[in-house]
């Protein structure tokens, strides 16, 4: 299985979360963690392998069931080139909503107008850019910095 890491940055207040993406399907995990090393446990075994959480899935798929309402987020992966596009989490439930699934249509957005757009509805793969976000080094740093400090005497 081809796998990544997965950031999302809130738009709200810049804060980051972690997930791992899967590229053999192209999906993001829903599960949304604080560190890229939680995110990817040990190289994967106990994220993927976890019991069924609270709402019954499988623990790395996470559902919204507080009634917040969603925050927009930036998705980003280091899978392949890299690339990222809009979508939609919420934090109190650490779950990725819209957006998690990057050729799902996006809610409300009409067909694409590009050259070579498909005829199907607007997915969130045809809003993408390429290559990494500006802000990825300064989430990885912040990750990198909570695991360091938890690992601290």
């Amino acid at each position: 299985m081809s796998r990544a890491t997965g950031i999302v940055r809130f738009e709200s207040d810049g804060s980051f979360a972690y997930f791992l993406y899967n590229g053999t399907v192209d999906v993001c995990w829903t599960r949304l963690v604080g560190t890229i090393g939680e995110a990817w446990g040990t190289e994967g075994r106990s994220y993927y392998n976890a019991p069924p959480n609270e709402q019954g899935h499988a623990d790395r798929f996470r559902c919204c069931a507080c009634g917040q309402p969603p925050e927009k987020v930036e998705i980003a992966t280091d899978y392949g080139y890299g690339f990222h596009w809009p979508g939609t989490a919420c934090r109190y439930c650490c779950a990725l909503l819209d957006g998690h699934n990057p050729d799902a249509p996006v809610p409300g957005q009409d067909p694409p107008t590009t050259p070579f757009a498909s005829y199907h509805p607007t997915c969130y793969i045809d809003l993408q850019d390429r290559g990494l976000p500006e802000w990825w080094e300064e989430a990885v740093k912040q990750s990198r910095e909570k695991e360091e400090s938890a690992e601290a005497p």
